[in-house]
């Protein structure tokens, strides 16, 4: 497993303080690094993400379309929250880690709350480092009782994924030729004849969540239309 060599943008990197991190992490503690999902995910669905383009080792092929873009660019408080994720990862991935377990723990050990049973990695961002990988791989492995499910087109595959974590490859294979797995609604709709998967049905106008389908939580052979 090769991850596409990448370098974070300097305004994450160099101009992070270590007073700036505290204040991150303090307030990541008080109110959750996993934010409860938006209206395509659905409520059941919580989310971590980092900043569109980036955070993503390979986003040439899909910037000019990628939807995370305008959410990000659209609200000021998301924004934020993302760039402060992002520059935690790139400082300390000790206290990411032991926040994400922590909110979940927490959580699903409140026989008064509703437990956090499914995560998203990445509704914007993606891995952009091996030791980043490590750090969601060990999460995952602490977490057993959580189904986590990602995107990626930055690897093709892990020696050894754990049982709760399905990884999905946003570049898909077919005879023999490479394609990515959103696009037009017609280019969509040929392409799925050849892979008989699913095209996502919050893309096509359904009105349906991810909490709802649950295809990607577990399955591969997804497309998306570009909304």
């Amino acid at each position: 497993m090769n991850i596409k060599k990448f370098t974070p943008s300097t305004i994450y990197t160099s101009n992070t303080s270590k007073k700036e991190l505290q204040k991150i992490i303090a307030h990541r503690s008080r109110v959750g690094i996993l934010k409860a999902g938006n209206s395509k995910l659905g409520k059941d669905v919580y989310d971590f993400s980092l900043p569109p383009i980036d955070s993503c080792p390979d986003s040439v092929s899909c910037a000019k379309d990628c939807y995370a873009v305008r959410y990000y660019k659209q609200y000021p408080a998301v924004k934020k929250f993302y760039d402060g994720n992002f520059k935690l990862v790139l400082a300390d991935l000790d206290a990411f880690k032991k926040l994400v377990i922590n909110q979940v723990k927490k959580r699903n050990s409140n026989s008064r709350a509703k437990k956090i049973k499914t995560i998203r990695i990445h509704a914007s961002g993606d891995f952009f480092s091996k030791a980043y990988l490590a750090a969601w791989l060990n999460i995952c492995n602490e977490l057993k009782e959580v189904q986590f499910f990602a995107y990626t087109k930055a690897f093709s595959k892990i020696a050894e994924t754990p049982k709760n974590l399905n990884i999905i490859n946003s570049w898909v294979e077919v005879d023999g030729v490479k394609y990515l797995n959103f696009g037009e609604y017609e280019q969509i709709k040929q392409l799925n004849k050849k892979l008989k998967g699913l095209i996502c049905p919050v893309t096509i106008g359904k009105k349906i969540d991810c909490s709802t389908c649950k295809y990607c939580f577990t399955r591969n052979k997804v497309l998306f239309v570009a909304h």
